[in-house]
């Protein structure tokens, strides 16, 4: 049987001598610091070449060969890590791996095969700092961890994909994949919180805590800051930054679920944010003293945000919020809706957001009427925060808090009104 040896197959050649090349040279130095009995910078180009050639001959002889040859490598990594007496069995699966990107590569398959050499590379070399992290964990952390992973890898590929309810709003997965996202958010938030809380200052927790809830950042700072008077301007700013990182955020959920619609709600996000901003820095500007002489006290971590229970209520809470949408809809149209959005947002925008920018995807509310909800929403939801700041914070918290929140709200309320009387 004739083979022809085409430019690609040159290419895929090379690449597996240089990512068994990559792999080795960290091998090489593992093992001159770990002191590792098996594998460098010889033998991982080896493996990587013997995959190659066996991946080659498996595309005009059959895969038998492929497997013949991975199993091999298998058996020589084997052998080598019982007569070296080696503890664990990393560089020997690392032996394995490179013969399978080797295989990969002869077989054609040539993303994959970098993919699995570079990150295979970078697990290899991380070993110090992945061993420190797995050390500062917690039960508590890998529940987390462990209840997201039931959520977005088990649960969600086995519910039906398919409209059910008033007007075809509840759609299972897609209910199940909101909240799947949501939980992803608040457990970076809250591993972010617990890692950046010791070091750093109240301004960049706000701006942390708010990937969980602007709301209660706001709460919680308002309350610290009675009996804080070094750092109590500080707990100000962290609510109005916290406040602009809500609009950042409804722009997020917006984009990840109708991108047409965050081209109609951007110029309104956009001139909140910055009017809050503006406001923000004209009072920071006009203050003699924000150097605290002690480090600011950090909020408290949130809870574990990834109970099961917790995922299981904001998808009834937004399923609820997506069929009284669309009864609304049909019974009072637009005015029904712009209720519902002002009510959401004393509690919770990212259910209203998200389905808002759910049933302009689907066509069942237009982009116009949609804006206006969610302007509603996040207008209620600012006022909310300032009613907070008023009543729980010190007097220099509840000065920035109005003017920043304040002129968001202006910038809210004027928009508000122009969709409504529709000039």
């Amino acid at each position: 049987m004739e083979f022809a040896f085409e430019t690609q197959q040159l290419i895929n050649f090379a690449l597996a001598l240089a990512l068994g090349l990559l792999m080795g040279m960290e091998r090489e130095v593992s093992k001159r610091v770990h002191h590792t009995a098996i594998g460098g910078i010889r033998t991982f180009p080896l493996s990587c070449v013997i995959g190659y050639i066996a991946g080659l001959l498996s595309t005009q002889f059959g895969g038998i060969i492929a497997g013949a040859g991975i199993v091999a490598i298998a058996g020589i990594a084997v052998a080598a890590g019982i007569s070296g007496k080696t503890r664990g069995i990393t560089t020997e699966l690392a032996l394995v791996l490179a013969g399978v990107v080797g295989v990969a590569l002869g077989a054609g398959h040539t993303v994959p095969a970098l993919l699995g050499a570079v990150v295979g590379t970078v697990l290899l070399s991380q070993k110090v700092q992945l061993h420190r992290w797995v050390e500062t964990l917690t039960p508590t952390d890998v529940r987390a961890i462990v209840t997201f992973a039931v959520v977005a890898a088990v649960v969600l590929p086995l519910l039906p994909d398919m409209p059910l309810g008033p007007n075809g709003v509840l759609n299972p997965r897609r209910i199940w994949m909101v909240v799947a996202l949501v939980t992803a958010i608040n457990v970076a938030g809250y591993v972010a919180t617990k890692y950046l809380h010791a070091r750093h200052s109240i301004v960049l927790s706000a701006i942390v805590g708010s990937l969980v809830s602007s709301t209660a950042v706001t709460w919680s700072f308002a309350s610290q800051s009675r009996g804080n008077p070094r750092t109590v301007q500080f707990y100000g700013i962290g609510i109005a930054l916290a406040s602009c990182v809500m609009f950042i955020r409804v722009g997020f959920f917006t984009a990840v679920f109708h991108r047409a619609f965050l081209a109609q709600l951007f110029p309104v996000l956009l001139a909140s944010a910055a009017a809050g901003l503006g406001a923000l820095w004209l009072t920071v500007r006009r203050m003699t003293s924000l150097s605290p002489e002690d480090d600011a006290p950090l909020p408290a971590s949130p809870g574990n945000p990834a109970q099961l229970r917790s995922a299981l209520a904001f998808g009834g809470f937004y399923a609820g919020i997506a069929s009284l949408g669309a009864i609304l809809n049909d019974a009072f149209g637009r005015s029904g809706l712009l209720v519902l959005g002002a009510i959401s947002g004393l509690a919770d925008l990212d259910a209203i957001t998200i389905a808002m920018s759910s049933s302009t995807a689907a066509g069942s509310v237009t982009l116009a009427v949609a804006e206006s909800v969610i302007v509603a929403a996040m207008l209620t939801n600012t006022l909310v925060k300032i009613g907070i700041a008023v009543m729980r914070g010190e007097r220099a918290v509840r000065r920035i808090v109005a003017l920043s929140l304040g002129a968001s709200a202006v910038v809210l309320a004027v928009w508000s009104l122009r969709s409504f009387v529709g000039f």
